[in-house]
Order: C-alpha cells, then sequence, then structure tokens
C-alpha cells in the first residue's frame, strides 16, 4: 500500500499499515488491535483508517481539535476509552508535540514533561521533583478538580470551571485517582491538565488535591469535586474579598445540595454547621478559593494520608498560622452528591476507608499546633466510647435486663428525635459506630510525609487561559501579579 501517514497528536507514523512512531504501538496492542503473529493492524482497522486525512488530526495553534473525533472512531468502541487514558490526545501550548509526520515522536511529550519540571518513568510514569512545578507563579486560578469515577458529572463539573475562569484566567486541572470508568474520556474533550494517580493503591480522598496542587501554577487554588459545578460570578466575588483582606487565606461560599434523599445529606441539612454559615469559619468544606502563598507556608494542600477531613486539616492548620478563612453569603457550588440508599452508603464508605479518617487525622495532628483544632469535631467517638463501657457493665453487673436494654436503645431514640425521625436517627448512631471502629484502625495505619511528591502520570498538560474583564471581553486580569 506504500506509506500512510497520520497524526493525532501522539507524533506517530504509519508505514505499510505498522506503527511506527512508538507511541502508538503500545496503544494498538493493548486495545487488541494489533495481529499478535504478524506485529500487524488488524484488518478491521486499516480499512477504518482509510477515512483519516493524511496529516494535521490534533493540536493547531489557535484551532479547535475537530479531528480528534476521526481517530476515535477509527478504533474499536471498546478500545476508546483506553486509548484516551492510556495516551494524550494532544497537548495544548506552544509547542506541538509531533508533527505531521512524526518526526519528534515520542520524545516530543518527554521533552514537554522535562520542561515541566517532570521525568518520565516506564509506562509513562511521571514523578515531580518539587511540589509545585514552577517557582514563577501566574496571575489567576489554579481549578483543582479531584475524581473519581465521576463518569456522571464530569462534564458540567469541567465546563462550569472553564466558564469561570473566563473574566479571572487561569487553568482547569483534573487529579484523578485511576477512574476505571469514562471519567478521562469524557475530560478528554476538554481543554484541561489531566494528571493520573500512577498508584492506586493510594487512593485516598486527601491525595487527589496535592496530586493536583503538584501541577498548579495560580497565585490562587480553587478545590471542588467532581461531582460539583462552580457558580458563575463567585471567582469574581472571592478574588474582591481576598484583595480587600490580605489576611484571609481562603474564601468559600454556600453550598447548594442537589437530589439526594439518603439520610446523610438530610442529616446535613437538618444540622447547619457553623463552618457551613456565611462569616469566618474554621475550615472551607465543599471547596473554595485559597492564596497559593497561605499553602506554602503551611507546608502542604492536603494531607495525602487522609481518607477524608482533609479540607478541616487544611483549615487547622492555616487557622493555626494565623491565617483567617471565610465563607462568603452566596452560592459557589451546586453539588450532586451520592444517589446511594442511607446504608448502602454507609457500607460504601466502611469498603472505602472513609471511617479510617479521624484516627489518621488524630495521628498526623499528634504534636502539632492544630491538635486542638481537630479534636472537638470528633466527641462523637468518646460519646461511643462512654456508650459502649456504660452498657457492657449494664450487662455484666447485677442489673435488671430491662435498664440494660434501655441504655443500649437510648442514642437511638435520643437522635431519633433529634434528627426528626428514626431513619435519621438510626443512621447517625451506626455512622458513629463505624467512625469509632474505623478510627481505632485509623491511628494504626502507617502514613508518609505529606509533602512528599506523589507519583502521578501526566495524561494531558492543558493550556493557561487568560483572565478578560467581563465588560470589554479584553484587558488585563482583575488582579495584579504579586511575587511567588
Amino acid at each position: 500500500m506504500g506509506e500512510r501517514r497520520f497524526h493525532a497528536g501522539f507524533g506517530a507514523v504509519l508505514r505499510d499499515n505498522r506503527p511506527d512512531g512508538g507511541a502508538l504501538l503500545p496503544l494498538f496492542r493493548r486495545t487488541g488491535l494489533v495481529d499478535p503473529g504478524q506485529g500487524t493492524l488488524r484488518p478491521r482497522l486499516r480499512l477504518r483508517l482509510r477515512g483519516l486525512p493524511q496529516a494535521g488530526i490534533g493540536h493547531q495553534r489557535g484551532r479547535p481539535f475537530r479531528d480528534l473525533d476521526l481517530l476515535q472512531g477509527a478504533l474499536a468502541p471498546q478500545a476508546v476509552p483506553e486509548a484516551v487514558a492510556g495516551v494524550p490526545p494532544f497537548l495544548p501550548g506552544r509547542d506541538r508535540i509531533g508533527g505531521p509526520g512524526g518526526e519528534k515522536g515520542p520524545s516530543g511529550f518527554a521533552d514537554h514533561v522535562a520542561r515541566h519540571g517532570g521525568r518520565i518513568l516506564s509506562g509513562g510514569k511521571v514523578v515531580k521533583d518539587r511540589a509545585v512545578t514552577s517557582g514563577k507563579f501566574q496571575c489567576g486560578v489554579s481549578i483543582i478538580v479531584k475524581a473519581f469515577n465521576e463518569a456522571q458529572h464530569i462534564a458540567s463539573c469541567l465546563g462550569s470551571a472553564l466558564d469561570a475562569l473566563g473574566p479571572v484566567g487561569g487553568e482547569v486541572i483534573l487529579a484523578d485517582s485511576g477512574s476505571t470508568d469514562a471519567t478521562v474520556v469524557i475530560a478528554s474533550r476538554f481543554p484541561v491538565t489531566i494528571v493520573q494517580l500512577a498508584d492506586t493503591s493510594q487512593r485516598c480522598c486527601g491525595i487527589g488535591p496535592q496530586l493536583g496542587y503538584q501541577e498548579a501554577k495560580g497565585e490562587f487554588l480553587f478545590l471542588m469535586d467532581g461531582d460539583m459545578e462552580l457558580k458563575p460570578g463567585f471567582l469574581e466575588a472571592a478574588l474582591a474579598r481576598m484583595a480587600a483582606d490580605p489576611g484571609l487565606a481562603g474564601v468559600s461560599g454556600l453550598l447548594e445540595e442537589e437530589g439526594s434523599l439518603n439520610a446523610e445529606y438530610r442529616i446535613r441539612r437538618l444540622m447547619k454547621a457553623d463552618d457551613r454559615k456565611a462569616g469566618l469559619v474554621s475550615h472551607l468544606s465543599g471547596g473554595g478559593v485559597y492564596r497559593s502563598a497561605a499553602v506554602r507556608s503551611v507546608g502542604y494542600f492536603s494531607n495525602r494520608n487522609l481518607h477524608a477531613f482533609e479540607e478541616l486539616e487544611l483549615g487547622a492548620r492555616l487557622t493555626g498560622a494565623g491565617w483567617r478563612l471565610e465563607r462568603l453569603p452566596m452560592i459557589s457550588i451546586r453539588h450532586h452528591p451520592h444517589q446511594k440508599g442511607s446504608f448502602t452508603l454507609l457500607y460504601y464508605r466502611w469498603r472505602s476507608r472513609h471511617f479510617y479518617a479521624p484516627g489518621e487525622l488524630f495521628r498526623s495532628a499528634l504534636g502539632k499546633p492544630h491538635l486542638r483544632t481537630v479534636l472537638p469535631r470528633f466527641k462523637f467517638i468518646a460519646f461511643v466510647a462512654l456508650w459502649w463501657s456504660l452498657t457492657a457493665l449494664a450487662f455484666l453487673s447485677p442489673v435488671s435486663p430491662a435498664l440494660a436494654g434501655a441504655i443500649l436503645a437510648a442514642p437511638f431514640l435520643a437522635m431519633s428525635i433529634r434528627r426528626k425521625g428514626l431513619g435519621n436517627g438510626s443512621y447517625l448512631i451506626c455512622s458513629w459506630i463505624c467512625g469509632f471502629l474505623g478510627a481505632c484502625l485509623g491511628m494504626l495505619r502507617p502514613q508518609v510525609d505529606p509533602a512528599a511528591p506523589i507519583e502521578a502520570r501526566i495524561l494531558r498538560v492543558g493550556p493557561w487561559r487568560h483572565g478578560r474583564t467581563p465588560a470589554s471581553g479584553q484587558g488585563a486580569p482583575l488582579l495584579k501579579r504579586s511575587e511567588a
């Protein structure tokens, strides 16, 4: 058939129907599109590749990636997730990674990563040599989206984040903890940086934000989950508030919960916790804007050892260092919570070690100033220990079985009255019991240095978006650049 070339942002060449660029060959082998006997592409793929243009698929400066779908259409449907997750479909920026003939080949990606402070290991792994990629920080916001299996919501999440960046400028970073669904495939359609946890055995809530922080270049950071949507106008309001008060380390808004009927979120609505009200707060649950300088002053962004309460731990460190946190009286986030049943959610959290977090947080805070800040958050552990002790004494001592049973049942009755329902009360007590048991296990779990670099795969490096004033659509960013 002679020489046939196509470019898909990977720097690859097909010669006589064989991948010769080095980057696509492992991809095709993984997806079963290479004949193991002959080492050539299967006829089905060769026929479908004939419809591709000879060159130009992929990134061209200032033009959309309209031809990426042609490559995806050439692959088998079941092959698309691995194709996108395993190799970056394009690397936006000033440099094209691989020309139309693949003259740079896979080395283009290596050069690109090297310029960004990383090094490639086998299997496409990238280890950062420092916690933040650049000593020079750009004026704008790095929106860090932490996600694991959020295919249902990731498109609306990233879309809202990109829209919110329009006036202020910045970047969006998806920190993926090794999703097994189509999260990365869907995210690949957006001009965002995608970084993925290399060792999925380390997966936990605390590692995602720190993973994204390693790639962040903005003077400000915004943290959100993959099942959240960022409201328009919030970033401008938050940055204006922080510009007016240099003592603020972070600013958040009110959280809007959508569509969950399980007991966990019914109880949250009833509790009306102080940290979810407008005003000064102890931590920014549900996402918020942070100063990069404030985060650097306390060592790291998120504790990679924690299976939950990472925002509480960050808030405790910041307030312990003299910074303040504030929640504005405006909605900043729309949250689409778990749609699991109450006790199904409880079981899921036990399996995912969510309940280890109180013990992990206690262990990480031992001997540090913020210990006194986090301890009051876990009074339920002392309550469960006291309750079980009294129940055991009642059953072991010569008292009536009715009294022992009353002691055992009293917390369920009390919480059902307080939380306006037997289901809510029973769920809360069961959650406390799981939290007590999990805390005991979490305190025994070994921990690593929270500030140590996290091994990761950089699947894509997204562009930096320059801010524009809302009035004219052009002009300088809203905030002046400050020295890092």
